[in-house]
């Protein structure tokens, strides 16, 4: 966070969490010999696009395969996020997150701002209203609020 290009936002729920309610952890896998972090695809809570589940390295895929036997769901945008969606359920948790998450969103990174579409694909080459709010996007995907 200290190059600004994120807000504290990005970080924090701004409902109250699976992870405060109890039915979420994040975690990564270690070798037991060596006590190393076995290699991910990112570093944990990296919000970038290569923490999705379809980035997965094969290390990413062990972890995943675990937790799902376990009886834990994976959220789409996080490797490493896993949460009990059955106790979720039954204690009636309607707010936050559901099984997975749309990748469809405003994304910016050092070049600007773009808007994803709900299957990974970027808005290009035309005017668009998103929210109410008209924005022109350049053949790279990049937009501007007009």
């Amino acid at each position: 966070m200290t190059d600004n290009r994120f807000k504290l936002s990005a970080f924090l729920a701004i409902q109250v969490s699976a992870h405060n309610r109890g039915i979420a952890l994040d975690m990564t896998m270690m070798d037991f010999e060596t006590g190393e972090d076995l290699a991910m695809q990112t570093n944990m809570h990296d919000p970038s696009f290569h923490s999705i589940l379809a980035a997965n390295n094969e290390n990413a895929d062990i972890l995943a395969g675990y937790m799902k036997e376990a009886g834990f769901n994976g959220l789409s945008s996080e490797w490493w996020h896993f949460q009990d969606d059955i106790t979720r359920n039954e204690i009636g948790l309607t707010s936050y997150l559901e099984e997975g998450v749309s990748l469809e969103g405003f994304t910016a990174d050092d070049m600007g701002i773009r808007y994803r579409r709900k299957d990974g694909s970027f808005v290009t080459d035309t005017r668009e209203a998103i929210e109410g709010t008209d924005y022109v996007f350049d053949a790279e995907g990049y937009c501007f609020r007009f």
